[in-house]
């Protein structure tokens, strides 16, 4: 949790289906938490963290019987990347940034041999987008990259396609309807909810056209989003409150957990109606989350 000045490896459970139910603290993370670390589960029971560590490079697993474990590290230092696995034993990590550079290539991890390789490149080098999985295909939506021209940094409207079978990326013909940088994104049938600080639009990916609704956006930047009993869950975030385009120098946090149904948004009620479902411990930023199926009776996270 990102608090502003300082960024803690304190680890907290919040039950998705149980609004009287507090957070509960779980043993730290065993290293140093860095900025804009990212986090994936495997088969609903074991969640990777990766991009930790004062070098950025460390992975580490956690599950309910073992508790903490490192993996080996990542070949590239990086943050602000994505990461997914898919339907096999394999982590994709996409993209991101570190010392200055934005980043293209793609590595693969794998559970059996504990050891990563790359395996390929982003058509553009992208970090801070938006990233699901769907079947073979893995899309990374908008975030930041370089003009090609020079070192500058851009908001992205392009959707890139990896496929994990291949190895191949593609741009898409379609585009998103303005640059984002920030996108959190979620899978719903054969739709992708992609909700921001400013946006929350729906990505038919048979159809490859957007429906705007824009009414629930998330009114914050860097904050958790997931998809549980059939509500979107926003849980804390950052609002700029003084500064100048990207360049903020005051921020409000949110400690809110907050959710709203589904088929709200699929049905594109006029008016967002989020109800508040609990409470973090402090308001913060959010980077590293997902969620995990944990035995009836342990707060699930």
């Amino acid at each position: 949790m990102d608090v502003g000045e300082s960024i803690s490896s304190d680890v907290y459970c919040l039950n998705m289906r149980c609004e009287e139910c507090p957070a509960k603290r779980l043993p730290s993370l065993p290293t140093s938490m860095q900025f804009e670390a990212a986090a994936c589960v495997y088969h609903g029971t074991s969640l990777y963290l990766t991009g930790v560590g004062s070098s950025s490079k460390e992975v580490w697993k956690w599950d309910i019987v073992f508790g903490w474990g490192r993996c080996a590290d990542m070949n590239r230092a990086r943050r602000r990347h994505c990461t997914t696995f898919d339907s096999e034993n394999s982590l994709f990590v996409l993209g991101g940034f570190h010392s200055g550079q934005v980043i293209g290539d793609v590595e693969v991890y794998s559970i059996v041999s504990n050891s990563w390789t790359q395996v390929g490149n982003l058509a553009r080098p992208v970090e801070s987008a938006g990233c699901i999985l769907n079947r073979t295909s893995i899309y990374l939506f908008g975030g930041v990259g370089s003009k090609a021209s020079s070192d500058e940094c851009i908001d992205l409207d392009c959707i890139q396609v990896f496929d994990t079978a291949t190895k191949q990326c593609v741009v898409l013909e379609q585009r998103l309807p303005r640059p984002e940088r920030l996108l959190r994104a979620v899978m719903w049938e054969q739709s992708v909810i992609i909700i921001s600080y400013r946006t929350c639009l729906i990505f038919d990916i048979e159809q490859k056209t957007f429906r705007d609704r824009k009414q629930f956006s998330a009114a914050y930047d860097h904050f958790g989003l997931v998809l549980e009993n059939q509500k979107i869950f926003i849980f804390g975030g950052e609002l700029p409150v003084a500064g100048n385009g990207h360049c903020f120098k005051q921020y409000m946090y949110s400690d809110t957990v907050k959710s709203t149904s589904v088929m709200d948004i699929i049905n594109n009620r006029s008016v967002a109606q989020w109800d508040l479902h609990t409470k973090l411990p402090d308001a913060c930023c959010v980077h590293a989350f997902g969620i995990v199926k944990l035995p009836v009776g342990v707060t699930k996270h």
